[in-house]
């Protein structure tokens, strides 16, 4: 296997075991200052647990990538002149970015951050994604949109890494789905990124990935050391995700070299779709019921399987099944049949609002039945 191959499953290793050396520090650490996150009815865990396994996602991912680079041109894997300004330049953006988040992120799990405030911190972050070079200039026909204009592409963009950060943030709502989402979205980026020869950007997922899978033991399998990721963890995987999405359309879209795909927007859609659709389907109906679309509720999907009878880890493996189920069933329609992503994106909604119907259906009937057993021991 080629040097600069191993490295990128070297990084998922380093950062892998750094986690599981770290993460543990981290708990033992916050229940001694009582750290934790609190307890009310809209929470579904019933005893203090410590909220801040994120912290350790950008700092270990950092050093694991870091050092690999740095033996990577120890060992005279160098870039290429006409490459390397702008990867550099692109990195300092995006390292800047993910800092800035992750602070953003501990002060909010600490002392809590307002929505202006985070608002605002999200802007910039976005922004400098932008600065990075990483925008979308071409919407592949979505809704009848192809190439727009720079005017149009920086104010979407920014919107749109906005949009994600939150879905992600708001997709942590039970033990193992963030992490497990974004493990099986980062990864599937990075297998990509090996086959297409681009492997800087794979070393980099992989740096983060490693931290990730770490941290879902913890919080999903663990029970002496479990632990919540936080928002220093979820906005930081929301910035990442954006920003590995943007640049795999960006490059699909600009280079022969990378176009694999017929239509990446539908590819990407297909591995975010179950926090996109989710987030942007609770702020809709927030909204119409007149509340803050950031007003915490127990509306999301996971929400709604648990309230069927699934225990935590039974409906994060399943709604980790149904994001896999729409990333193959995106990347065939688009990719080998060529349909168009309009109907690929109607076929995704039309799916996820049949298995909400059963949902709320099946939720509907069993508040009936307690209903009615409830009034049948009154009238004994």
């Amino acid at each position: 296997m080629e040097v600069q191959v191993l490295l990128v499953y070297v990084a998922f290793f380093v950062s892998l075991v750094l986690g599981l050396m770290i993460i543990p520090s981290i708990v033992v650490i916050a229940n001694k200052k009582r750290l934790m996150d609190t307890i009310d009815e809209r929470k579904e865990h019933t005893t203090p647990t410590p909220r801040l396994g994120g912290i350790s996602f950008f700092p270990i991912a950092l050093i694991t990538f870091c050092f690999l680079l740095g033996l990577r041109f120890f060992w005279g894997y160098y870039f290429s002149s006409d490459y390397s300004t702008d990867l550099v330049q692109q990195f300092m953006f995006i390292a800047t970015a993910l800092a800035t988040i992750f602070m953003l992120g501990i002060a909010d799990d600490l002392v809590g951050v307002g929505y202006v405030y985070k608002f605002a911190i999200q802007l910039i972050c976005a922004a400098l994604l932008v600065a990075a070079g990483v925008r979308i200039t071409d919407l592949g026909g979505l809704f009848a949109i192809a190439e727009i204009p720079k005017w149009v592409s920086i104010p979407l963009t920014i919107i749109l890494v906005v949009f994600i950060i939150n879905a992600y943030n708001l997709i942590d709502g039970i033990n193992g789905l963030c992490s497990g989402l974004s493990i099986l979205t980062l990864t599937s980026f990075a297998f990509w990124f090996v086959s297409v020869g681009n492997l800087i950007y794979a070393m980099l997922i992989m740096s983060f990935v490693g931290v990730i899978f770490a941290f879902f033991y913890f919080n999903a399998v663990g029970k002496k050391m479990s632990i919540f990721m936080g928002d220093t963890g979820s906005l930081t995987i929301g910035l990442l995700i954006s920003f590995i999405s943007f640049k795999f359309i960006a490059l699909t879209n600009s280079s022969p070299f990378y176009a694999h795909f017929y239509c990446p927007i539908a590819v990407v859609l297909g591995l975010i779709f179950i926090p996109v659709f989710d987030a942007m389907r609770v702020f809709v109906s927030r909204l119409r019921r007149g509340k803050h679309p950031f007003e915490a509720d127990r509306t999301h999907i996971h929400h709604k399987l648990l309230d069927v009878g699934f225990t935590h880890i039974q409906s994060t493996f399943v709604l980790l099944i149904l994001q896999m189920f729409f990333a193959l069933f995106n990347l065939v329609l688009s990719q080998y049949f060529m349909l168009n992503i309009n109907i690929v994106v109607g076929l995704d909604v039309f799916i996820i609002l049949s298995l909400l119907f059963f949902l709320n259906r099946t939720i509907n009937k069993g508040i009936k039945l307690i209903n009615k057993r409830c009034q049948e021991k009154k009238g004994l």
